[in-house]
């Protein structure tokens, strides 16, 4: 295939791999390259350069993660633009890109989610996440009312209840969340009786290409109204159609939302937790409840592959495995311990 008939690239993707550019481009400078010599992006595909800016990478993660492997695949995907396919340079470049996947294999949650995620083990943090959006709706309502909040800051503090909201309700990505627009992807139908909302984010808009189509329940849908019609106004935005808009008018950085969702748990439920993990927690909580119930995960989390789902979830199944276990052994102690079952248990023999 040439390079004129390569499919072009999404918008969402632009923006990653321009993103990724920059951070190899600042690891060539901070390896020792001047700044005023890379002047093209064919100078980013010598091999000299794709070795060089990864060990950099490499070196300061001290191991291959996500991020060195998605710069990798950055530059890769601009060799493939630059050079010819049968390019010995770009041969050499794909070797090396095999051989950081290899090592960046992963076969389930990193160690650090998992153990964010056993936090919600226990009933009272469960609850307490599940709760957390109410109870920033009543204490963003709350404190405007007796004026101890500022109009604005109420607003904030109710953005971070809807965001919140979405992602235990629909657990997209953030990049999505943040993106979310009034007028092209959310359908709000309000009556005297009740009000309904369909989120929808097209398949070109999303990281795996697979769009989202979410209905939110009464409860969900009156909350992002309220917050629409009476909080949202007091967010310092130019005009703007964003759902959750920027001072300026445009997306929120994703920083920003990350650090309030984040804050505002550890403040008001003491619990750690980013906008990330709420994918995760969500496939936790129905695997809990529904052992095996990986095609409902994919559909949810939008994977295109039941392989992902399994790989990264069948690790909470089985913890979940040994808490069943453990409940039949309880209860056979408990009946051990009973003098009158454990009679009527030998006339049974």
């Amino acid at each position: 295939m040439s390079a004129d008939d390569r499919l072009p690239l999404r918008p969402a993707s632009i923006k990653t791999m321009d993103m990724r550019l920059r951070l190899f481009v600042t690891a060539l400078v901070e390896s020792g390259q001047k700044p005023e010599e890379i002047t093209s992006l064919a100078q980013l595909c010598s091999l000299d350069a794709f070795k060089t800016g990864l060990k950099f990478l490499r070196d300061r993660a001290g191991k291959v993660v996500y991020q060195v492997l998605g710069v990798a695949d950055a530059v890769y995907g601009v060799a493939k633009r630059q050079l010819k396919d049968d390019d010995p340079t770009l041969r050499e470049i794909k070797k090396l890109l095999k051989k950081l996947r290899r090592e960046m294999r992963q076969t389930g949650l990193s160690e650090r989610n998992k153990m964010k995620l056993i936090q919600f083990d226990v009933r009272r943090n469960r609850d307490a996440i599940l709760q957390l959006p109410l109870r920033l709706h009543a204490v963003a309502k709350a404190e405007r009312a007796s004026g101890h909040f500022s109009r604005q800051r109420a607003a904030g503090l109710m953005a971070t209840a809807a965001a919140m909201e979405l992602l235990l309700m629909c657990p997209m990505r953030i990049s999505n969340l943040i993106s979310l627009d009034l007028q092209k992807h959310v359908k709000r139908t309000v009556t005297a009786k009740s009000v309904c909302v369909h989120l929808h984010v097209p398949a070109e808009e999303v990281k795996n290409g697979v769009e989202i189509h979410c209905v939110l329940p009464e409860q969900s849908a009156r909350l992002l109204e309220e917050y629409i019609n009476d909080f949202r106004p007091d967010l310092p935005h130019a005009p703007s159609t964003l759902l959750f808009p920027g001072i300026k008018g445009g997306r929120r950085a994703t920083t920003t939302f990350w650090v309030a969702i984040s804050k505002a748990a550890r403040r008001y439920a003491g619990l750690e937790i980013n906008p990330h993990l709420f994918r995760h927690l969500a496939a936790k909580l129905y695997l809990d409840r529904n052992p095996g119930g990986y095609e409902v995960v994919r559909r949810m989390l939008g994977h295109k592959s039941m392989n992902t789902t399994v790989q990264f979830y069948a690790g909470q199944e089985t913890t979940n495995t040994f808490r069943h276990f453990d409940d039949l052994i309880i209860a056979q102690r408990n009946e051990a311990a009973d003098p009158l079952r454990s009679v009527q248990s030998g006339r049974d023999k």
